[in-house]
């Protein structure tokens, strides 16, 4: 599985991610975006690519349930937290996280663990 880590967070999820054996990249940086990418930009390239879109965005992922795009999500939803405790709750969650993106199209995870989203949030 490969996954693409939105703007809104920090670089160091790609290091998380691919100590587990999966491909990540920033979106910072990758096929031309920058970290002044749009979120309807991002969805395009994750999706030519066939990334996981991750995010804290919550707005992205309402848009990702309207639109269908990106295809898959993966949805920080822990709010503000500092990047050590982030990192620390990412190592944890990429074999959980994996399971559910094979049967759900936006997975949620925050500081109590992973759940399927079937709906946006409020």
């Amino acid at each position: 599985m490969k996954f693409l880590i939105d703007n809104n967070l920090p670089i160091s999820p790609v290091g998380v991610f691919r100590a587990a054996g999966y491909q990540a990249e920033h979106s910072s940086s990758f096929h031309g975006l920058s970290r002044f990418s749009s979120d309807d930009t991002i969805a395009v390239v994750a999706d030519q690519d066939g990334r996981v879109v991750v995010t804290k965005d919550r707005l992205f992922v309402v848009e990702h349930f309207k639109t269908k795009k990106p295809g898959k999500m993966l949805w920080f939803s822990g709010g503000n937290i500092k990047n050590a405790l982030l990192r620390e709750l990412m190592k944890n969650a990429p074999p959980q996280v994996i399971k559910l993106l094979g049967h759900y199209s936006c997975v949620e995870f925050d500081q109590h663990g992973c759940r399927a989203r079937i709906n946006p949030p409020d």
